[in-house]
């Protein structure tokens, strides 16, 4: 099976199953850079950086975070103003980016596995494309990856609407009932579920109260087997 220009087969000659994952705070540890540039931006125009309300809000487009953040703050704030100051917010992040890609722990060995039994896999986050593209590139794992789907370029909704992991799912040709997602946010997990796909969440950014919905909440990658995920789908 061809999966935008690259072979990838699992047993029968056919993707078994796919792995979706989340970026920021899940993937990568990036979290903090995303917090440092809204509190440059927040300093810029005078405001506090509430890291509460990043945290409510955390895994939802930067639009989202950004009306959260300042409209909280700045009575009558334009939609016009705060796309100006997102998009402000979104070139420091990506100058920034490519030196601060660290992987979290256990997510090479997931990638691994997924790899060697042939699942597809795709990264679906709320991160403009050319960021996803440029960490992956920059923490060498374009290899591992078929699919990026953007919430900001390629579906109307974001999470934790469906829509991203329902298109990964079709562009990987895998029914959603054989997708497993990684996600670090609540609004991942929503969307997953909404989905109709297990789960994995991962409390890096979020408690595991909050992440509860998911169907197996661990606090590191690093502190389960993705052979669960074999399990699961009927491929042990």
């Amino acid at each position: 099976m061809t999966v935008e220009g690259r072979e990838v087969r699992g047993r029968g000659g056919r993707l078994p199953a796919a792995a979706i994952w989340d970026m920021d705070g899940l993937l990568f540890d990036t979290i903090p850079l995303h917090i440092e540039c809204w509190r440059l931006i927040c300093e810029e125009e005078g405001l506090s950086c509430d890291l509460g309300a990043i945290r409510r809000v955390c895994g939802c487009h930067d639009l989202d975070i950004g009306k959260v953040l300042l409209g909280e703050q700045v009575e009558g704030i334009t939609q016009r103003r705060i796309e100006e100051l997102v998009a402000r917010k979104q070139a420091l992040f990506t100058e920034r980016l490519p030196g601060s890609i660290r992987l979290h722990a256990g997510v090479q060995d997931w990638l691994d596995h997924f790899a060697a039994a042939g699942y597809g896999q795709a990264v679906a986050s709320s991160a403009a494309r050319h960021d996803i593209e440029l960490a992956i590139s920059s923490a060498d794992l374009t290899a591992y990856f078929q699919i990026v789907v953007s919430a900001q370029a390629d579906v109307n909704r974001g999470k934790p609407a469906p829509d991203i992991f329902l298109l990964a799912s079709e562009r990987l040709g895998v029914t959603a009932a054989r997708c497993v997602v990684l996600e670090d946010a609540e609004v991942g997990v929503r969307a997953a579920k909404a989905a109709g796909m297990r789960c994995v969440a991962v409390t890096n950014t979020q408690s595991a109260e909050v992440l509860r919905d998911a169907d197996l909440v661990v606090a590191s990658l690093a502190d389960a087997s993705p052979a669960i995920c074999d399990d699961w789908l009927g491929l042990l």
